[in-house]
């Protein structure tokens, strides 16, 4: 483009290597001069939002941001902190398993392999395991069986239980669990064998392994140690 000044400014979209040449004429004859021109390229600028809290198995959103002064193309990667990743949008779903705080990565990357790199912390607080039901089977001389069902939002979670019989003693039973999620599942069972006949209440409460407590389920046993007619 001509111009009656001696300079003039231009500005690249995209980074660059090549001459700028500057020709002048005084209407009848003209010169020309070149220099060689180098544009650096520019990583974005990323901002990955501001830290949440949340519970554990509860899914969060996320959203991110960035900045790229060039005409650039990008890739997108979320790392959440937990040995999972996503890739491919600014505004990923996430659950964790486990109550813990969460360094939460996000790194944008141009067709120039120029990258930035924003974080976030995500507090994750503990939920307690629920009961579903306590059962007993029917007193055999004495000796019952009693099993209840539970499951735990953490599926990472592990648990132990404790049956308080009624009649002054307990035992932690056998847990049985599956850590799949969206949830920890599983049973826990015990077997106690009563001295005495009598109406008893049996009270069982589940624990996780960051000491939360379900709220606890009873169930009434009545031991009769009569023989049948």
């Amino acid at each position: 483009e001509w111009n009656v000044a001696p300079y003039t400014e231009y500005t690249w979209c995209d980074d660059h290597s090549g001459p700028a040449v500057v020709e002048v004429s005084d209407g009848t004859l003209t010169n020309t001069a070149t220099t060689d021109v180098t544009v650096n390229n520019v990583a974005p600028i990323v901002d990955a939002g501001n830290d949440q809290t949340t519970y554990e198995g509860t899914a969060i959103s996320f959203t991110g941001s960035f900045t790229d002064p060039g005409a650039d193309t990008h890739s997108i990667e979320w790392d959440f902190g937990d040995g999972n990743e996503a890739s491919g949008a600014l505004t990923p779903t996430h659950g964790y398993g486990d109550n813990e705080a969460y360094t939460v990565t996000l790194t944008v990357t141009d067709d120039d392999r120029g990258a930035g790199s924003g974080a976030l912390t995500v507090f994750v607080e503990n939920v307690a395991p629920t009961i579903a039901n306590l059962m007993s089977d029917s007193p055999s001389n004495g000796e019952i069986c009693l099993s209840a069902a539970f499951a735990d939002k953490g599926w990472l979670d592990s648990h132990s239980g404790t049956f308080e019989f009624g009649d002054g003693a307990q035992d932690q039973g056998e847990v049985v669990q599956e850590n799949d999620k969206p949830d920890t599942t599983g049973t826990i069972t015990a077997t106690h064998h009563y001295s005495e006949e009598g109406a008893y209440t049996v009270r069982l409460v589940i624990e996780d392994d960051d000491g939360a407590e379900s709220e606890p389920k009873t169930a009434e046993v009545l031991i009769d140690k009569t023989p049948p007619a």
